[in-house]
């Protein structure tokens, strides 16, 4: 076999490998593993971890161990470590073998090989010849790399994310012992230091906003969870078996659980009351339950999104006509205080009153402070599929979505602007604490599933928008309305 057929069966393998053997998926490296080859290194015991400056550690794994990077522990547990040494054994065309190392039966490449090849095992992994500028890097950009990493020799630099705690390390790889196809003899040394990329996704190094805040949000695939995303640091935690879920000044939390009854929840979580949602139409008439709760600022009212008919009396006759959507307010005892026929995406004023789109006159709506009386915003534009308004923290202006795009207009309905020129489908808008931005649910096409709801925060000064995305560089989707507090 010629040098260029060995390496593309080399590459076949490792491509292969990743669903023939119980590892993750392999990529492919740049240059030949340095396999056969043996080079000198100081003895060292298994567990040897020594700090080699304030943030830099070093470590010594054979095959079969792994180092948990944070503690500098080495382990035999694969569960326990962010980065595991394992390798891949000679593969034929056919059958199965018994990996003594891994303790797997492993099925057989199609491309036969027979020598054996070293693999640093992480959640992702990128191999450099030389150090890398980290500052041009985002998670975005690491979380398209590869999940095994087989060019490995001396000199080389890798940026691992770990498996176990998800943090990013730089890691400089020292020396290898490598005997000819005898891997139970192979030793690795490298040191390894932490490094924050930027938040983002591939290819936006240096184009990020400094977002701070938490996002509260149900997640579209996630069966109905809500989590809070921390837009510093791109962490996500469930927090929440629910939907429809608000959060007010207070930092409390409203959301309606799986038996569609309304939860308050303090700033930590804890349940304050469970209140039953108000009554809908007829049940024959109604396909669908509550859609959200909305915490009023000072936490007294909640406004609530169901499907109710307005009944119709003509003469001495009442009946009930169609369905439609209504904003039903209540009471933090669960009180009934006012409905709002044929309106929806309730928000709220900071001096608490509420405000709505029409659902069929698409305008936009303001309370009075008693929550009793609706009257129309002056100056209101007539544009189709109005909704989701919110009101900026000095309540001043209210963003609002129509016509497939975001808007912004001064709460008296003067000063009327689009938020965005994206020409993409645009919905939910929610104003940062301080007013600066306002995160949107934008729609990116998708040939195969018609396109998903990305979240993207945009500045008000100029317009600027940027992708928002979790601590791995992936976009979140949310499904209806979001709430952004510190």
């Amino acid at each position: 076999m010629s040098y260029n057929q060995n390496l593309i069966c080399r590459a076949l393998v490792v491509l292969v490998v990743g669903l023939i053997v119980n590892l993750p998926c392999v990529g492919v490296a740049q240059r030949r593993p340095p396999v056969g080859k043996t080079q000198a290194v100081k003895p060292a015991a298994a567990e040897t971890v020594s700090r080699a400056a304030s943030n830099t550690k070093t470590a010594i794994l054979k095959i079969g161990e792994g180092v948990h990077f944070a503690s500098g522990k080495v382990t035999k547990s694969v569960a326990e470590s962010d980065m595991h040494l394992q390798y891949l054994p000679p593969q034929g065309r056919h059958g199965s073998r018994y990996n003594v190392i891994t303790g797997q039966i492993e099925y057989q490449a199609r491309a036969p090989t027979t020598e054996n090849y070293p693999l640093l095992v992480a959640s992702r992994t990128a191999s450099f010849q030389t150090r890398p500028d980290v500052s041009k890097l985002t998670v975005g950009d690491i979380n398209k790399w590869t999940d095994d990493e087989y060019e490995i020799s001396p000199g080389r630099f890798l940026i691992v994310r770990g498996k176990v705690d998800g943090q990013h390390y730089l890691v400089q790889i020292q020396k290898f012992v490598a005997p000819s196809n005898n891997p139970q003899t192979w030793q690795i040394s490298f040191s390894y230091e932490p490094i924050q990329p930027e938040l983002g996704a591939a290819g936006t190094a240096g184009k990020n906003l400094p977002l701070r805040g938490i996002l509260s949000y149900q997640e579209r695939f996630s069966a109905k969870k809500i989590i809070n995303l921390d837009l510093a640091t791109g962490k996500t935690a469930e927090i929440f078996d629910g939907y429809g879920v608000s959060r007010n000044e207070k930092g409390e939390y409203a959301y309606l659980n799986q038996a569609k009854q309304i939860v308050i929840a303090d700033v930590n979580g804890k349940q304050i009351a469970m209140l039953p949602a108000p009554a809908r139409a007829a049940k024959s008439l109604v396909s669908d339950a509550p859609n959200e709760a909305v915490l009023s600022p000072n936490g007294e009212f909640i406004a609530v999104q169901v499907d109710r008919s307005e009944p119709i009396t003509s003469g001495v006759f009442t009946m009930e006509g169609t369905p439609l959507p209504c904003v039903v307010v209540i009471n933090r005892q669960g009180k009934e205080i006012s409905a709002f026929y044929q309106k929806q995406g309730a928000a709220w004023t900071p001096d608490n009153r509420l405000v709505v789109a029409h659902y069929f006159d698409p305008r936009i709506y303001i309370s009075d402070p008693q929550v009793k009386n609706l009257q129309l915003v002056k100056n209101s534009p007539e544009m189709k599929h109005t909704n989701y308004p919110a009101v900026s923290p000095d309540g001043k202006t209210v963003a609002f979505s129509a016509n497939g795009r975001v808007w912004l207009m001064n709460l008296d309905g003067t000063n009327l602007k689009q938020l965005t020129n994206s020409g993409l489908d645009e919905t939910t808008p929610v104003w940062s604490p301080d007013g600066k931005f306002v995160a949107i649910q934008q729609l990116i096409p998708n040939s195969i599933i018609g396109g998903l709801y990305q979240i993207v925060a945009v500045r008000i000064s100029d317009g600027y928008s940027v992708p928002v995305t979790d601590q791995y560089g992936e976009p979140r989707e949310p499904a209806g309305r979001m709430s952004w507090l510190n």
